[in-house]
């Protein structure tokens, strides 16, 4: 009795209308979940491009209103950090330029005598050497502080040249010879016969090898071989 029912459609049609029913607004629900992924994947592609103050929409509760939260905390932090690391450099930066200030004016007095005892006739010899010396570190000081105010400003400019960087490193040992001979440091070099050049800048190259120079002086274990 109950086929001839379904038979004469009395029950199909119902039936029927309401699965059409279930499954278009399972679809539904479905292509608006997709929307919303899209969505929270489009937040996240922003995060990873570095754009942090968009935030997704959360919709509800369930694994994809979830997933957005999570991404935006990790948006707020990363700008939270962003923001710290910001102020930090600022302040840095503020640090640097100030302290250049300060130096920059008993620099400009010790320069000045050292200029004004250059005219003198002063004896002995030795004593005219020590002045030489004075004026050649005054300057070097000068200019590293020079370099200084430029890389906390941000306008440093590099001068490129042809160099030969062979010879730059010869000079820069010629200038820590003194210190290498107290330090009783053996340098064991291994330069080419024919001249080697880079496109740099000179004095700043010069910096990078007195650094290191510097820092051999400082830290190797005395009467050992430097290579």
């Amino acid at each position: 009795m109950l086929v001839g029912i379904f038979n004469n459609g009395r029950l199909l049609w119902p039936c029927f209308i309401v699965g059409f029913l279930i499954s278009f607004a399972l679809l539904i629900k479905l292509i608006k979940s997709m929307v919303y992924l899209d969505k929270i994947m489009l937040g996240a592609k922003d995060a990873a491009s570095g754009e942090l103050t968009y935030k997704i929409e959360e919709r509800g509760k369930g694994y994809l209103s979830n997933l957005a939260h999570d991404i935006n905390n990790i948006k707020e932090g990363l700008r939270k950090s962003l923001k710290n690391e910001m102020k930090s450099e600022k302040m840095k930066s503020e640090l640097i330029t100030n302290v250049s200030h300060d130096l920059k004016t008993p620099l400009t007095s010790i320069i000045n005598y050292i200029d004004l005892l250059k005219r003198e006739p002063i004896e002995p010899e030795s004593a005219r050497d020590y002045i030489a010396v004075l004026d050649s570190k005054s300057q070097r000081l000068k200019a590293l502080i020079e370099d200084l105010f430029e890389a906390s400003s941000g306008e440093m400019e590099l001068r490129l040249a042809k160099i030969d960087i062979v010879q730059l490193l010869r000079q820069t040992l010629g200038e820590f010879d003194e210190k290498l001979t107290e330090s009783l440091l053996e340098i064991r070099t291994n330069f080419p016969e024919e001249k080697v050049y880079v496109n740099g800048d000179g004095r700043r190259l010069f910096r990078v090898f007195e650094n290191l120079i510097s820092n051999i002086t400082k830290y190797s274990l005395r009467g050992t071989r430097v290579y």
